[in-house]
Parts: C-alpha cells; sequence; structure tokens
C-alpha cells in the first residue's frame, strides 16, 4: 500500500484545494447549463412542432368552420322567413287583416262615436261538433275577439250590428255587457265573438 505525503507548504495546499473545489463547481455549472439548454430546446422544439399541427389543424378545419357559421346564418334565414309566411298565411288564407280592421272601424262610426276598442285578437276556437260518419268531427273556426267599452248598452247594440252587416263574418256574439268597473268615463265594458 502506498502512501503519498504532501511536502508542500499550506498555503500552497490551500491554493490546491481551491483549485479543485472551483473546478469542480464550474464543472456542475458547465453542465447544469448544458443540460438546461438541452430541455429548453427540445421544449422550443416541441412548442414549434405544436404550433405547426395547430395552423395545419386550423388550415384544414378551415372550411368546416365557414360552413357552421354559414348554417348558423342560414338558419337565421329560415326562422325569419317561416315567421314572414305565418304571418302571410295569416293575413291571407285566415281572412285577410285589413277588411276585419275595417269592418271594426266602420261598425264603431254606426255606434255614433259611443263604442272604444281597447283590445282585437285574432284566435281560432273549437267549433261544436258536428256529425261526419257517426262520430262528432272536431273543427277549429278563426274568430275574432273585440273587448272594449260603450257609454251605454244601445252603443253595444248598434256595434254589434255594425259588425253582422259588414257581411264577412257568419256569426256575430255579444260575449258579455256589463257595467264598467273603472272610473274611465265609459257606463259599460263589453266583449264581443265574430266567427268567420
Amino acid at each position: 500500500m502506498k502512501r503519498v505525503l504532501n511536502l508542500a507548504p499550506a498555503s500552497i495546499r490551500r491554493r490546491q484545494t481551491l483549485r479543485r473545489l472551483s473546478y469542480a463547481v464550474s464543472t456542475a455549472v458547465t453542465i447544469a447549463g448544458i443540460t438546461g439548454a438541452t430541455w429548453l430546446l427540445i421544449e422550443w422544439g416541441r412548442g414549434a412542432a405544436m404550433v405547426q399541427n395547430l395552423g395545419r389543424l386550423e388550415a384544414e378545419y378551415a372550411p368546416l368552420a365557414r360552413l357552421i357559421n354559414e348554417q348558423t346564418h342560414l338558419r337565421e334565414q329560415i326562422a325569419k322567413l317561416q315567421a314572414r309566411e305565418q304571418l302571410s298565411l295569416r293575413l291571407t288564407t285566415a281572412h285577410a287583416g285589413v277588411p276585419i280592421l275595417s269592418s271594426v272601424a266602420q261598425a264603431a262610426a254606426a255606434a255614433d262615436g259611443g263604442v272604444y276598442v281597447e283590445d282585437l285578437r285574432y284566435r281560432t276556437q273549437r267549433a261544436q261538433p258536428g256529425r261526419r260518419g257517426g262520430r262528432p268531427a272536431a273543427t277549429q273556426r278563426p274568430v275574432v275577439h273585440i273587448e272594449g267599452a260603450s257609454r251605454d248598452g244601445l252603443a253595444v247594440a248598434r256595434f254589434a250590428e255594425g259588425l253582422r252587416d259588414s257581411g264577412i263574418y257568419a256569426q256575430v256574439s255579444i260575449e258579455s255587457s256589463r257595467p264598467a268597473s273603472s272610473a274611465s268615463g265609459a257606463a259599460r265594458e263589453f266583449e264581443i265573438n265574430c266567427a268567420f
């Protein structure tokens, strides 16, 4: 077994120890720097590859995204057209709105200004079932429902008579005529149904 004796003075031995220590530290720092740089390069490469893949996927799916946007726009346009069509059908096939308003205005004029129409609604109502083939046939008929106020019962009667005389309703019936419950200046409140 060999033994090595260091006969150098203590100052030289300290310098040698410091040199070894600084060499070890610089080696460790260099290795850590190289490792960190290598890891950063790898991550940067992965990030670049992901960005490239993302751009490729966006380019591939751009036509699909455009089609989805166009489909949404087309659905909105279709909904608008359907709403217009429903309104047109209501006004054209189920008796036009202008003759209805005209008949109400003429009937109100026939009542010598004693009638005030507050609400006018167009709706369908189940008619009295008729017999067809031994079974009752459920039918729907359009009805104009009018609510308003009048100065007296005679004005309501004249208003209903004017609606009958217009010739566009098959049946005009006074559903109710009662004393007014509010202090609006009118004496009576009424409801009239006009069936086609």
